[in-house]
């Protein structure tokens, strides 16, 4: 807006100083030839015209596309600016001491120099419009390779941030990778001493590997149902954890058509639950509900806070890079809703298709 105030008021300055310029241009020629002509016998009859050019103007714009209604409208206007200039050296100029009729006036010569006049402004316009649309086109084309340029720069920078997560992401996979290829050994370690201690070592180990695979590096995303079958996992190795001592109420409702979400973005909603909430409480168990709507996935995770966890410290932990994963897969699609309250926390995810 300011930019716009600055523009139009540079572009009068330059307007008034033209004028200024044309109108010291005709009196110093009219002192060629009489040496009592005064500044205001120079600007007072220059007015009309000065007028009349700015309608030349506006014509041009308005039927820039309708040359037949522009003709049309400049007729009319030569007829008006007769009658108009008439009038102003019959009777106003006189009034204000003006006196431009002369002796033997005659009207056919009057009307054929306002016409000369006329015609004269009317170049002075079309020749000031051209320019004023050779330079407006300029001007667009320069703010249009500008807005390119800052749309490249802000591709270059997402970009940018994209493969910094993404080296972040490849190399926190060090550890992973090697827990992983740990608990392989201890399931097979396991196996022949109990098939409940190496299945729930097998679950860890899925867990784990499902951190490593299934990443689609084009959008960041994986299908809903592996996220719910690990979250699944996720569950069962903190009941064996609290041997089966906590309570979650896990609902899924509607179908599943092709859902889409960031890898351990659900489970890292869920984990955070557990870290910072209470989760031996019957009468509060955490609440996860995935409600598959038409174009929408809808996950809540709802738990009761533990007193002794600060809510600087607890669920904010992880919703930052959450957040990065989901502008990368899901830009201006996808919306959080946090309730947090005295004694709960309620996070909402919706991630529209």
């Amino acid at each position: 807006m300011k930019d716009r105030y600055e523009y139009t008021r540079n572009k009068v300055i330059l307007h008034i100083i033209g004028w200024v310029i044309y109108v010291i241009y005709l009196y110093s020629l009219n002192l060629l030839t009489s040496n009592d002509i005064s500044i205001l016998s120079v600007v007072l009859p220059l007015i009309p015209f000065i007028g009349m050019f700015y309608a030349f103007l506006y014509l041009f714009r308005k039927f820039n596309d309708n040359k037949i209604g522009g003709i049309f409208c400049i007729v009319l206007l030569l007829l008006f600016f007769i009658m108009i200039a008439y009038g102003l050296i019959r009777y106003i100029f006189p009034y204000l001491g003006l006196y431009l009729l002369v002796d033997g006036f005659n009207l056919q010569s009057f009307i054929q120099e306002i016409i000369r006049y006329f015609i004269q402004f009317f170049i002075y316009a079309l020749l000031f419009f051209i320019v004023e649309e050779l330079l407006r086109k300029e001007r667009k084309v320069l703010e249009l390779e500008k807005e390119k340029y800052i749309l490249e720069l802000k591709q270059l920078e997402i970009q940018k941030e994209k493969l910094q997560y993404q080296y972040a992401f490849l190399r926190a996979q060090i550890n992973p990778h090697f827990l992983y290829n740990t608990l392989n050994v201890l399931y097979s370690q396991a196996l022949p001493i109990s098939d409940d201690l190496a299945n729930n070592i097998m679950k860890v180990s899925d867990l784990m590997r499902y951190s490593l695979d299934n990443i689609e590096l084009e959008n960041m995303s994986i299908p809903i149902h592996k996220e719910i079958e690990h979250l699944d996992i996720l569950l069962s190795i903190y009941k064996l954890r609290y041997s089966n001592e906590i309570y979650v109420n896990k609902n899924i409702k509607g179908e599943d058509k092709y859902h889409y979400v960031p890898p351990l973005s659900l489970i890292t909603i869920v984990e955070n639950a557990f870290k910072y909430g209470v989760i031996s409480d019957a009468n509060n168990p955490m609440l996860i509900d995935i409600i598959f709507e038409e174009n929408a996935l809808l996950f809540i995770c709802k738990n009761k806070k533990r007193k002794s966890i600060s809510n600087a410290v607890s669920h904010n932990i992880g919703l930052s890079n959450l957040e990065k994963r989901l502008n990368f897969a899901f830009e201006n699609k996808y919306q959080i809703d946090i309730d947090n309250t005295e004694d709960f926390y309620t996070f909402k995810l919706k991630i529209y298709k």
